[in-house]
């Protein structure tokens, strides 16, 4: 039976079930509509150069705000929390303001700066749409801020309905205006969305945000928050510099390659979404407590959620890899996406999916650096990711292609994890590669082992791609069973006493 303490969660879940779906309804109207074409290309430089200008300062403000804002809700005058929320408000809306400005008045020079081998078709459309984007930039702030002001007032829900909105106005926008010459007006759907939270998000903080004019705060005066969002602000930006350097490469490769590499990219970003969720509620919540504990705490607690990730994470790469074409053709092959781009986004995913257990270690590890508040450490680490990047990345894409930007991506996520690994030992003393790497080899073994068995007898019998992936799924985790791996053990014992 459901309690009242149940309900939050649920609802919580729900809301990120709902954003996931309709993130993915979105990306299969988009395919169905307009396919891989020189609009889908614009739309997702736009977003690329959205991303590139405004996003490391959307990801940033929950840094500065929720510290902030976390002292004043311990004032015992209410009416001054209230008024010093405004100045936060005015800062960071005027740093959007100016950013949107910058980024429309120089969208033309900008896309061109950014993307110079673009023809002139996807050239004209890329900046109708960043120009559009731009104008959302400080409703995206506000929402921003008053989302964090929100959470710490006890009301959580309010960011999760974000991705909601947007997905569902995309949706809603692409029905109603299906054709490419059109397609400006399901950006400008965007921009409406976001307003409507605006609108929404002021109703619902009316009571906690007073809006009356203060000309100075404590925030400006705060060195340690100032240093902590200048030092979030960099290190968020760097990040967006790896998506960049994976879209700048493919516009290089002619028409539809931005839109192949992006497709893929959502596919495989879907699955590690899936994942993420895990780590955000179960192991980033402790990272904080574990690094005050005993060292062996902290290593253990690490090992265990890296065995964890490798368990569950090696048999969906090796599934998706192989059966990479059917799944595509599954997903997006209808509408303007035909036979051929199939074949060339399941060549780009086939590559990508190498890289989910890379990436979500590489998180983790990125994660564990923040837990001992070493921002310094952690920008050195992302500037050595993106030189990574862009070299491998430029070389493989050199030999393989399309594909090769993936290639590289997956290697630049390997050598980096085994980087931020030697960071965590050299300057925390935390442990992880023998422990980690005894585990790593226990799942290829008994991965390796299943795949074979599925194979052989999948040639006798004729089993579909699906009915091959399910035997080779239960073989690996009988496998796992038989060597008494202790995570897959514990969960296959859970389950047979159910």
């Amino acid at each position: 039976m459901m309690t009242g303490k149940h309900r939050p969660v649920l609802l919580a879940l729900s809301l990120i079930v709902l954003g996931k779906m309709t993130g993915f309804g979105k990306d299969l109207l988009l395919s169905f509509y307009h396919g891989a074409s020189r609009v889908t290309d614009a739309y997702f430089i736009a977003n690329s150069v959205a991303s590139l200008s405004y996003a490391a300062m959307y990801m940033a403000i929950p840094v500065v705000v929720v510290p902030y804002f976390s002292r004043l809700m311990n004032s015992t005058e209410k009416e001054n929390r209230n008024v010093r929320v405004l100045p936060i408000l005015q800062f960071f809306c005027l740093i959007s303001f100016v950013l949107s400005i910058i980024v429309f008045m120089n969208a033309e020079n900008g896309v061109n700066f950014l993307f110079p081998d673009l023809d002139a078709e996807t050239d004209n459309y890329a900046h109708d749409f960043i120009k559009i984007i731009s104008l959302t930039f400080v409703f995206s702030t506000v929402v921003a801020v008053l989302n964090a002001v929100q959470v710490l007032d006890g009301k959580r829900m309010a960011s999760l309905f974000v991705p909601l909105v947007n997905n569902c106005a995309f949706i809603v926008s692409i029905l109603i205006f299906p054709s490419d010459e059109f397609f400006k007006y399901v950006i400008w759907a965007g921009f409406f969305s976001w307003g409507a939270l605006v609108v929404v998000n002021l109703h619902f903080t009316r009571k906690i945000v007073s809006f009356i004019y203060v000309s100075s705060s404590p925030l400006f005066k705060d060195k340690k928050l100032m240093v902590l969002f200048l030092s979030a602000l960099m290190v968020f930006y760097v990040e967006q510099l790896n998506s960049y350097i994976s879209v700048l490469f493919a516009s290089g490769l002619g028409s539809s390659a931005v839109s192949y590499l992006s497709y893929a990219n959502k596919l495989n970003l879907l699955m590690v979404s899936v994942f993420i969720v895990f780590l955000n509620v179960y192991a980033f919540p402790k990272l904080s407590v574990k690094r005050f504990e005993r060292q062996e705490e902290m290593n253990g607690f690490l090992v265990k959620i890296i065995k964890l990730i490798a368990i569950s994470c090696f048999p969906m790469v090796l599934i998706l890899y192989s059966s990479a074409e059917p799944v595509i053709a599954i997903v997006f092959e209808r509408g303007s996406f035909t036979q051929s781009d199939v074949i060339v986004v399941a060549s780009v995913f086939q590559m990508l999916i190498l890289s989910l257990p890379l990436l979500l270690i590489r998180d983790l590890l990125n994660r564990v650096i923040f837990a001992y508040e070493s921002s310094s450490l952690s920008l050195i680490a992302l500037l050595v990711s993106v030189a990574l990047h862009v070299i491998l990345v430029k070389y493989y894409m050199i030999v393989y292609g399309l594909p090769g930007i993936a290639i590289g991506v997956a290697v630049s996520a390997f050598i980096n994890s085994f980087i931020l690994a030697a960071f965590l030992k050299l300057f925390f003393n935390v442990s992880l590669v023998v422990d980690s790497l005894k585990t790593i080899v226990i799942c290829l073994a008994s991965l390796i082992i299943s795949y074979l068995l599925s194979f052989v007898f999948s040639s006798y019998v004729g089993l579909e791609w699906w009915g091959e992936s399910l035997l080779m799924l239960v073989g690996y985790f009988y496998c796992l069973y038989l060597i008494r791996e202790e995570q897959s053990y514990n969960i296959i014992k859970w389950l047979a006493f159910r």
